[in-house]
């Protein structure tokens, strides 16, 4: 009997601990199966006796050679777990780690290189400056495709998720403020516009006309650019308003179509590279429901390296996440919570689901209630 075909094999690597855990698929031998590595520390090497010798090589120039393995079979399966030793320390330039200035601790550097949602990396700031002429593509809620052109004047990134929630917040200046710093603690004063320094708090913040906003996911347009006649985006008639998410808009002229994936990715991506903790809690409430994704970002630049015998290594950094789709809202703490509509939800929990196939079965389920999987955001990260 020939020795069986090597699948690909999913590999975790943990610089700071200069250590590398790998996944195996395939029936190897079971206990019958002896895995070492060469005295060069570059191959793996697998035997079984009678049957032959496999091996694949190991990414030494990057990661550092492998000073010793330990293997183990899962019983009843066709699983097989690899821990690798490697002569490697974290303040490798091959890693994303960096060490803070005491050397003493690592920090991870959370740094995505994020598209911008609607495709608004294809308009660069010049071309805004004496107003560009725009098309902005919408789907509405029935799935037909509107189309308005309007003048962009100004894009501008909102200072966080929930801007307008805080916004109220931001006066408090104008109430309290000292006249030498240019402020009135008048409330009488009139401020500009003929609206005093005790009205502010009170209005709403929204778009100019022209103006286009943007979040991680969506961007939020003044109401008088585009036609309400179409049922598309959510309304705030206060704030003269209109928010539409990645997925259904694209501003300018593309071939690319963007999806509900890329929404959830993008949203996620943003959350994280803006939060200050390095495990952090999100919860994604569906606007139609009850339903709620729960999600747990448990390494948040993971280098993953698929390692092959007939084929090149392919390298990719990941998220490394604990997640589980529930009715009821949970009452534990989080970071974020963010509602957003049905669609992003359900891509999001099929990217989860497809990546959760990387992982061996026995370590899908966590704690009986959480899954485990990866998040990659290659597909909505600068090229």
């Amino acid at each position: 009997m020939d020795f069986p075909v090597l699948v690909q094999a999913v590999c975790e690597v943990r610089p700071r601990l200069g250590a590398a855990n790998v996944f195996i698929k395939g029936n190897l031998g079971g206990d019958d199966l002896k895995v070492q590595v060469n005295d060069a520390g570059d191959t793996i090497i697998f035997s079984i006796d009678n049957k032959g010798i496999k091996s694949i090589s190991w990414p030494v120039s990057k990661f550092g050679k492998i000073l010793s393995i330990q293997h183990h079979h899962v019983q009843g399966s066709c699983e097989t777990t690899l821990r690798l030793r490697l002569a490697m320390s974290f303040n490798s330039s091959a890693t994303d780690i960096s060490v803070m200035k005491s050397g003493s601790v690592p920090t991870i550097d959370k740094k995505f290189n994020l598209r911008k949602p609607c495709m608004l990396d294809n308009i660069k700031g010049d071309q805004i400056q004496d107003g560009l002429e725009c098309s902005v593509q919408c789907v509405t809620r029935s799935g037909e495709k509107f189309s308005k052109n309007f003048t962009m004047k100004r894009m501008l990134p909102l200072p966080t998720l929930n801007w307008r929630e805080l916004s109220p917040d931001w006066f408090c200046a104008c109430f309290h403020g000292a006249v030498q710093h240019g402020c009135s603690s008048d409330n009488d004063q009139e401020s500009g516009g003929g609206i005093k320094n005790k009205q502010l708090g009170q209005n709403v913040l929204g778009p100019r006309p022209g103006d286009v906003l943007y979040s991680h996911a969506f961007v939020v347009l003044n109401s008088d650019d585009l036609n309400l006649e179409h049922d598309i985006g959510e309304s705030d008639s206060k704030a003269n308003a209109l928010t539409l998410w990645h997925h259904e808009t694209v501003i300018t002229e593309t071939e690319s179509t963007p999806t509900a994936e890329e929404t959830f990715l993008l949203l996620i991506g943003g959350l994280v590279e803006n939060s200050p903790s390095l495990s952090v809690k999100i919860l994604l409430e569906d606007k139609e429901s009850d339903l709620v994704l729960d999600l747990w970002i448990m390494d948040s630049c993971l280098k993953l390296v698929l390692l092959s015998e007939v084929s090149d290594h392919e390298e990719k950094t990941v998220m490394k996440v604990l997640f589980k789709k529930q009715v009821d809202k949970t009452t534990e703490a989080k970071d974020h919570v963010v509602k957003v509509p049905k669609v992003v939800l359900d891509a999001g929990l099929d990217h989860l689901k497809t990546q959760q196939k990387l992982f061996m079965t026995e370590s899908q389920k966590q704690d009986g209630q959480y899954s485990i999987a990866y998040i990659d955001l290659a597909a909505v990260r600068r090229s």
